[in-house]
């Protein structure tokens, strides 16, 4: 099933592997939020990160739930016909409905706070049983999900279904805005604050202004001349994470963009852009 909306520049694609987030008929957009927010809280759980401490979560709750109230008026109720299942569990909080027990518990649990499973090796605790099953893999080692067509491997389904959508080149997360297509939900509701003007966050030192407090704390590193990422192998260092994670590529050797029109392979995803537009554009 795909839901548009025009005014936030964002289509969501919500398949059965999104079960316990299935759309509410009654109120379709909450559940679109939470399964969101799902998938950004379950990539800083599975790294560990507290969602009471973190400034992208916060920033990116605060952000979704003005896009709900941004589109609300703009949806009308599911064709009863959307589904084969009947959803006879409902919610005595809000208008959530579903078709199995297990789901509503979940559910209810985001209205109390319960967090009834809890991590043997940090503090960590957590609502559903499978979040709980990512999250130990941090402290395992264990990735059980790997790749067929790269020697990729995750802990993570999440992390792992992103990643083959870079083999297949499948993206179908859009933008309505633009031809901006993505296979990662987080990388459009990014995107689409490039069509937006507010700019929350100010520099003290000069007039930038950016959309996440992140990219401000990124900034600010120009002003102060630290390079907070260094190399183990030389003596590079950066300002961003990602300079560092392709500067060690060089170190390793590590080819792991390549051209699927010839045998050109690189480190780099710029250099695989610019080899592309160079060789095999029309």
């Amino acid at each position: 099933m795909a839901l548009r909306n025009s005014e936030s520049g964002i289509k969501l694609e919500i398949t059965s592997e999104d079960e316990n987030f299935c759309i509410d008929s009654d109120d379709p957009v909450t559940s679109i939020l939470q399964l969101e927010l799902a998938c950004v809280k379950e990539e800083h759980a599975s790294n560990g990160d507290h969602e009471d401490s973190c400034d992208y979560l916060e920033v990116e709750e605060t952000e979704l739930n003005g896009f709900v109230r941004a589109v609300q008026k703009r949806f009308t109720k599911c064709s009863s016909t959307s589904t084969t299942r009947v959803k006879r569990y409902i919610c005595e909080i809000c208008n959530y409905k579903t078709d199995s027990t297990g789901n509503l518990t979940v559910h209810v649990r985001t209205h109390t706070g319960e967090k009834p499973f809890s991590c043997d090796y940090c503090d960590y605790r957590t609502a559903r049983s499978k979040d709980l099953v990512s999250h130990v893999r941090r402290h395992t080692g264990e990735k059980p999900f790997a790749c067929e067509a790269c020697n990729y491997t995750t802990g993570h389904k999440v992390n792992f279904i992103r990643h083959v959508r870079t083999h297949s080149g499948e993206k179908p997360y859009i933008c309505e805005f633009c031809d901006y297509r993505t296979g990662d939900p987080s990388a459009l509701l990014s995107h689409a604050k490039v069509h937006s003007v507010q700019k929350p966050f100010a520099c003290s030192i000069c007039d930038y202004r950016a959309r996440r407090r992140a990219h401000l704390s990124r900034h600010m590193l120009m002003h102060t001349g630290e390079k907070p990422f260094m190399c183990d192998l030389c003596n590079f260092s950066t300002t961003e994470k990602k300079s560092l994670s392709d500067h060690i590529k060089a170190h390793t050797g590590e080819k792991q963009y390549r051209c699927d029109l010839c045998t050109f392979q690189s480190a780099y995803p710029s250099a695989l852009m610019r080899h592309k537009k160079r060789f095999h554009s029309t």
